[in-house]
């Protein structure tokens, strides 16, 4: 009979044991990925269906599947805890709690959010800003205000909470609320200004700078808003960045500041800097070149 050496067949065995928890480990995020997506996808045609549907209509689908869609949300963070995914699934059944008009337990359920998932920013922040929103649509100012305060505060560099300061100074403009509302103006500038700069090949920074020339815009600074602008064009290189500065620095000098002559002279620069960019070509259709 032959004889195996054990000590040989000690390393295979190692190999074969991290190649078991690898694979397992590949197989539950493709489990947690299937299992979200096939419930999202009912969640998503639930959305669509409620957007589209009048009070009556929305009555109707809100008690008729809303609460399967929740179980089902449920179902899958029980069997894949602490998964980005599942904190995902969170805000999904609080956003269905919110559609049914039952603003206590959605806001129960964002807070769940914040509870399970503190390390998870985007999804916090969502979380808290929803909670904002049904505290400013009931009228509860003073919660409303502490929670988009604390998203700019706690998740201003997130997606979400690079939004929030525009609908929080509207807001308080709304209420007469005038000086509050200036000084998150001023706040908001001056943390855009210095991501932008300090960030110019990040993903969102294009999504920070249209909120920080929408700040300029809501008072009236369009001139402060194309001194920023030209200043970028002129230090940074050929990036996206400086395309959309272009772009947003030719609109306001044509419709805001009324210099038409140099509005096409930048229109012309993004022709010569980007000559293949979708933005180009409009360009060419608008001024007929």
């Amino acid at each position: 009979m032959m004889k195996f050496n054990k000590k040989v067949l000690k390393f295979p065995r190692v190999i074969l044991l991290l190649t078991a928890l690898c694979l397992s480990g590949c197989y539950g995020a493709y489990e947690a990925e299937r299992a979200y997506w096939l419930v999202n996808r009912k969640y998503s045609r639930f959305m669509k269906e409620f957007e589209a549907a009048d009070e009556i209509d929305r009555e109707k689908l809100v008690n008729k599947r809303s609460k399967e869609i929740i179980v089902d949300f449920r179902k899958m963070i029980i069997s894949y805890p602490g998964w980005p995914l599942s904190a995902q699934a969170q805000l999904m059944i609080a956003n269905i709690y919110n559609t049914r008009n039952e603003a206590e337990k959605a806001i129960s359920e964002y807070k769940k959010v914040l509870k399970e998932y503190p390390a998870l920013n985007e999804q916090c922040a969502s979380a808290l800003y929803a909670i904002a929103v049904i505290y400013q649509q009931e009228g509860s100012w003073p919660e409303a205000e502490e929670n988009f305060k604390r998203v700019m505060k706690e998740y201003f560099y997130t997606n979400t909470g690079l939004k929030v300061p525009l609908p929080f100074s509207r807001s308080l403009r709304a209420r007469g609320r005038f000086e509050t509302a200036e000084e998150v103006y001023g706040e908001a500038v001056s943390k855009y200004t210095t991501y932008i700069s300090e960030n110019p090949d990040k993903p969102n920074v294009l999504l920070a700078l249209e909120q920080l020339i929408n700040c300029y815009g809501d008072r009236d600074k369009w001139q402060d808003a194309v001194d920023f602008l030209d200043n970028k064009i002129d230090k940074d290189p050929d990036t996206p960045l400086v395309l959309q500065s272009l772009a947003m620095s030719a609109t306001i000098y044509e419709t805001h500041l009324g210099n038409k002559e140099k509005a096409y002279k930048i229109y012309r620069r993004v022709i010569e800097k980007f000559p293949d960019s979708p933005a180009a070509q409009k360009i060419k259709e608008y001024l007929n070149l």
